[in-house]
């Protein structure tokens, strides 16, 4: 099976994001997005990064005691296994 182009994969995530799982949910689409393009960009994608780039947290915010990314991710991989 062959790697799918940048283009097509994310030409992919457009469209989870337009189906009903994902549409509205403006934060979920956000961190899709942001998690996808920092895998196609070869980034880690890490919880304290996520907290600061797509919810706006500060520098200094600690993920171990605010599990809004976790929370997060929970509803993201149910909306895409809904998918």
């Amino acid at each position: 099976m062959p790697v799918p182009s940048r283009e097509e994969v994310l030409t992919q995530v457009d469209r989870m994001c337009a189906s009903r799982e994902l549409l509205g949910k403006r934060t979920l689409t956000k961190l899709l997005r942001y998690i996808v393009g920092q895998v196609l960009d070869g980034h880690p994608v890490k919880e304290q990064i996520i907290g600061i780039e797509v919810y706006d947290k500060f520098a200094d915010w600690n993920p171990h005691g605010d599990s809004a990314v976790r929370v997060a991710m929970a509803k993201l991989r149910k909306s895409v296994k809904a998918y």
